[in-house]
C-alpha cells in the first residue's frame, strides 16, 4: 500500500536584502554604444539599466520631459531610409527612445516615450545613435529589457488579433505602450456614436474580465482621434461596444470571458505622435491561496477477509481560504482512478493494490466535477 498526498506546489522564496548593487553596463556612455543590426524579424538582445549614470539631460519627448539618470546607448548604420526600434520591457518601465544624428551625444532628431520608434527619412550607411532610458526618477523595479532594430516598414506584432496583447486588469491605470506605427487595417472600421472611420492602423489588445464592468482607457497626445472597438467571441468577434474618446467604460461583461479591443485613429492619416499608452481599470485578477498541505501515512495495514482500513494523517500545512471546502480523494492502480471521496482520509478497501490518499481544497461554487467520469 502506497500513501501519498497530491497536491499544488507552492513555493516561496524570501530574499532578505539591505540594497542593490549593479554592474556598470559597457554602454552607458556614447563611446561604448552597442550596435545593433537590423532585420527583417526582431532579434532581441539583452540590456540593463541598472547601474547607469546620466550621459546628457532628458529630453522632451511626446510632450513629457522626464529624467535621463540611468541611460544606455546603441547604434546602427542605416541600410534603408525607413527603420524601426522595438523594446521588450516588463514591470512598470516607462522608456524613452531618444534617436541621435551627427556622432557621440549628437542632435535628436526623433524620439518616443513607448517600445515601438518608426524612424523615416534616414541616409544610407550613416551611423544614428539610440539613447534609452526609464522616464521616472527611480530605477524601473525589473532593470532589464530587450531591444531589436527592425527593417523597413514592419508592422507592430500587434496588428493583427492574433497577436493581441494582453492588458491585466488593476484598480490604478497600469499604462501599456503602443503604436500603430505601420499597423494595418484587420476588419473594416465600425460606427461608432454614428461617425465611421478608416481603421487603416488598426491594433489589438485582449484581457479577460475580472467584473461585469471595466474601464479602458488611452494615454494620446497631438493629434490622436481614438476608436475603441471591444470585442466577443474571439479573435475578429462581434463588437459589444465602442467609444471615441480615451475613456471607455464597458459593462454587461461576463467574468471568466476574454474579450478583444481593437485601437486606431479615425482619419486615414496617421496621428502625430503614433505611440499611445492603455489601461484596462478593474478588479485585480483573483489570487488562489489555497494550499492542499501534505499527508502522513498512517500504519501499514493488510488485507484481511477481503478487506483493509486505510488512513492518513494531515500534518497541519493546508491552507483553507474562507469559504473554501476540503474533501479527500481515494485513487487505485498507476493510473490512479479515483474509487471513492470522503470527508476525512480514511477509506476502506476490498482488493489488494497500490492506493493513495489525496487532498483537495476547493471552493464550491466553482469546482466542476463534469470531466470526472465513472469507471
Amino acid at each position: 500500500m502506497k500513501i501519498t498526498s497530491l497536491r499544488s506546489l507552492s513555493l516561496a522564496l524570501l530574499l532578505a536584502v539591505t540594497g542593490s548593487l549593479f554592474a556598470q553596463p559597457a554602454n552607458d556612455d556614447c563611446s561604448g554604444a552597442v550596435e545593433l543590426f537590423p532585420s527583417n524579424t526582431c532579434n532581441p538582445i539583452d540590456g540593463d539599466v541598472g547601474g547607469t549614470t546620466q550621459s546628457v539631460p532628458a529630453i522632451w519627448c511626446d510632450g513629457w520631459t522626464g529624467v535621463a539618470d540611468d541611460d544606455v546607448w546603441y547604434k546602427f548604420t542605416a541600410t534603408e531610409t525607413t527603420h524601426a526600434i522595438q523594446l521588450g520591457i516588463s514591470g512598470d518601465w516607462d522608456p524613452v527612445i531618444d534617436i541621435r544624428s551627427g556622432g557621440c551625444d549628437g542632435t535628436n532628431i526623433d524620439c518616443v516615450n513607448g517600445t515601438y520608434k518608426l524612424m523615416t527619412g534616414l541616409n544610407i550607411g550613416e551611423t544614428y545613435y539610440v539613447r534609452i532610458y526609464h522616464w521616472e526618477a527611480t530605477l524601473p523595479s525589473n532593470t532589464a529589457f530587450t531591444i531589436c532594430l527592425l527593417d523597413g516598414l514592419i508592422p507592430p506584432p500587434n496588428d493583427d488579433c492574433s497577436g493581441a496583447i494582453e492588458l491585466i486588469p488593476s484598480l490604478d491605470c497600469n499604462m501599456v505602450f503602443g503604436d500603430v506605427a505601420n499597423a494595418t487595417e484587420s476588419i473594416p472600421p465600425i460606427t461608432c456614436n454614428g461617425w465611421t472611420g478608416v481603421a487603416n492602423d488598426d491594433v489589438w489588445y485582449r484581457f479577460t474580465a475580472t467584473d461585469v464592468t471595466h474601464t479602458i482607457i488611452l494615454g494620446i497626445l497631438g493629434t490622436w482621434d481614438p476608436v475603441i472597438d471591444i470585442r466577443s467571441g474571439g479573435c475578429n468577434g462581434t463588437n459589444i461596444a465602442c467609444g471615441d474618446t480615451p475613456n471607455t467604460v464597458v459593462t454587461g461583461l461576463t467574468i471568466g470571458e476574454t474579450y478583444y479591443v481593437r485601437i486606431y485613429h479615425w482619419f486615414l492619416s496617421q496621428p502625430s505622435p503614433t505611440s499611445f499608452g492603455i489601461c484596462l481599470v478593474g478588479p485585480a485578477p483573483a489570487t488562489c491561496d489555497a494550499d492542499a498541505g501534505t499527508l502522513s501515512a498512517d500504519s501499514p495495514v493488510c488485507l484481511v477477509a477481503g478487506s483493509a482500513d486505510i488512513s492518513a494523517t494531515p500534518n497541519g500545512d493546508a491552507v483553507v481560504p474562507p469559504g473554501y471546502e476540503t474533501m479527500y480523494v481515494l485513487t487505485q492502480g498507476m493510473g490512479q482512478v479515483i474509487v471513492d471521496v470522503f470527508t476525512d482520509p480514511a477509506f476502506t478497501v476490498n482488493a489488494a493494490d497500490d492506493y493513495a490518499i489525496h487532498t483537495l481544497v476547493y471552493d464550491p461554487n466553482t469546482l466542476d466535477l463534469s470531466g470526472v467520469l465513472p469507471v
